[in-house]
C-alpha cells in the first residue's frame, strides 16, 4: 500500500510538472519601444543613393544589416506591435515609410511573409522554436542571389516591462555580423 501511495505522488508530480511546463510559454502582446542605449557609438552615416543598409531607416540600429528595419529580422524597428494567441505571433512595424505585418506560426512550422526589399517584394521564410521561456525565431530571405539568415532570441525581462531581443545574423556579403540585443519597453 505504501509503495502505491509513493507512486501515485510520483506521478501526480511529473502531471504537475508538465502542466508547469506547458504555462511556460510567455506572452509577447502589446506595444513595444525601442529603448536607445546612450552610450552606444552613433549610426554610420546612411551610403549615398539614401537608405541605410539593410532596408531600414536610417539611425541607430540593434539589427544586423544596419538601420532600424534590421535585414530579415522580425521584431526591429523603433516601435513594434504585436498580438499573440496559441498558434501564431503577429508582428505590426514600419520598415522605412511602409507598414509590415509578419504572421509567424509557434508550432515550428514554416511561415512565409511577403516584405518590401531594394528591389522589390522578398519573400521571408521564418521558424519558430522555443528555448525554455525564450522564442527562438530563424529567418531566411534571398538578398539578390544570396540566401541570408538572421535569428532572434525572444524573451521577457524585468517582470515583462521589457521585451528583450537578441539578433544574430550575416551581412550582405555573408560575413557573420556580431550579435546585438536591443531592449523593448512596454506600452
Amino acid at each position: 500500500m505504501k509503495r502505491a501511495a509513493v507512486l501515485v505522488s510520483a506521478l501526480a508530480l511529473v502531471v504537475y510538472a508538465i502542466g508547469l511546463s506547458a504555462q511556460a510559454k510567455p506572452n509577447f502582446a502589446g506595444k513595444w519601444t525601442m529603448q536607445m542605449d546612450p552610450n552606444a557609438a552613433p549610426p554610420p552615416p546612411p551610403p549615398a543613393g539614401g537608405g541605410a543598409p539593410g532596408g531600414g531607416a536610417p539611425g541607430g540600429g540593434g539589427a544586423p544589416g544596419g538601420g532600424r528595419g534590421g535585414r530579415g529580422a522580425p521584431v526591429s524597428g523603433m516601435e513594434v506591435t504585436i498580438t499573440q494567441d496559441a498558434t501564431t505571433l503577429t508582428i505590426n512595424k514600419t520598415q522605412g515609410q511602409n507598414p509590415v505585418t509578419l504572421k509567424i506560426n509557434l508550432d515550428g512550422s514554416d511561415s512565409k511573409n511577403t516584405v518590401q526589399g531594394r528591389g522589390g517584394e522578398v519573400v521571408q521564410t521564418s521558424k519558430a522554436t522555443w528555448d525554455g521561456s525564450k522564442l527562438v525565431i530563424t529567418t531566411t530571405q534571398d538578398m539578390g542571389g544570396t540566401a541570408v539568415t538572421t535569428k532572434q532570441s525572444i524573451w521577457l525581462d524585468n517582470s515583462g516591462a521589457d521585451l528583450k531581443v537578441e539578433t544574430t545574423g550575416a551581412g550582405r556579403d555573408g560575413s557573420p555580423m556580431p550579435p546585438t540585443t536591443a531592449t523593448y519597453k512596454k506600452g
